[in-house]
Parts: structure tokens; sequence; C-alpha cells
């Protein structure tokens, strides 16, 4: 992974706080906005020393917010109900504005992005088609396994560029 250069720590210095680590890979720092994560995963596409993304935690959140409503129930039945019953929904909508999102800005930059997924549920799925998209977005249960797709994606193409150059000689 390349150093992060001035130019690109400024554009993230302008979507995250001043605390963040200004290293590669790039925390997030738990920021809630949905646009931050689509701001930074942008900004890396368009850098030219970025080949690829691979984003960590973004995805899978559903997992942990069935046991967080019961337990804010649990400590204060009193809490509006209908509030949180609105949570899921607006997690799962983030999820799927951002796979759109990134699909999109695979077309547009033409690198690859992977996922990983903090934690499946029933309704997770790793390989999400987008309809009217040619690529899909693609999500992995752990990071080591999203680094050897990665790998074998570099080691895929230059298998293909070496049999372009053998074929042309």
């Amino acid at each position: 992974m390349p150093d992060l250069e001035p130019d690109m720590i400024a554009r993230i210095d302008r979507i995250l706080p001043p605390y963040w680590s200004r290293s590669n890979p790039i925390d997030l720092v738990a920021e809630m906005n949905p646009l931050v994560a689509m701001t930074a995963t942008e900004e890396l596409l368009k850098w030219d020393r970025c080949d690829a993304v691979i984003h960590l935690g973004i995805l899978g959140r559903m997992i942990f917010v069935g046991p967080m409503i019961k337990s804010v129930m649990a400590a204060d039945p009193t809490i509006n109900r209908a509030l949180l019953d609105e949570i899921p929904g607006q997690i799962r909508q983030f999820e799927a504005e951002y796979i759109r999102f990134i699909v999109n800005l695979m077309e547009k930059y033409d690198k690859p992005v992977l996922g990983v997924s903090l934690m499946g549920d029933e309704q997770t799925r790793m390989v999400v088609e987008i309809e009217g998209n040619f690529y899909k977005s693609v999500s992995f249960p752990t990071p080591e396994r999203s680094v050897k797709a990665l790998a074998k994606m570099v080691g895929y193409q230059h298998w293909l560029q070496s049999a372009i150059e053998q074929t042309c000689s």
C-alpha cells in the first residue's frame, strides 16, 4: 500500500475529523455519516497511486442492531419504540445505496473495490448484482480473503498481459 501523499491527506482531511491517522489504510474513525465512506472511497479511486480499494466495516452492521435494540429497550423501557424500529431499515437502505454507489464507482474509474462484511445475517449477500451494471459488489467474510482475492486478480492480470505479449511476438 502506498503512503498517502500530502494532496491525498488534504482531501481526506476535508471529510474526516482532525484525529484520523493520516496513513494508509485509512481508518474512518467510526464516522456514522454514510457520505464519509462514499466520499473517502471515491477520493481513493480518483488517486493515480490507488489501483484498488478494500473497504472494511461499512457493510454487515445489521448483526449488531438486534442485540443493541434489545439492550436499549431493557435499559429504558420508556424509549420511543418507533424510533428503534426504524434503525434496521435505515441501515439496510444505506448498505443498498453504498453497494450501488461502489458498483458505479468501479465502472467510472475501472478499478476494483472489494468489501469485507463485518458479519452476515440471513439477508447478507456476498455478491450483489446491480441491474444495468457490468460489475457486481463483492464482499468477503474476512480481510484475508479479500486480500487473497485481490492478489489473484493481480496474478490473472499479469498472466493475461504475458499471454498477449506472447501472442503479439
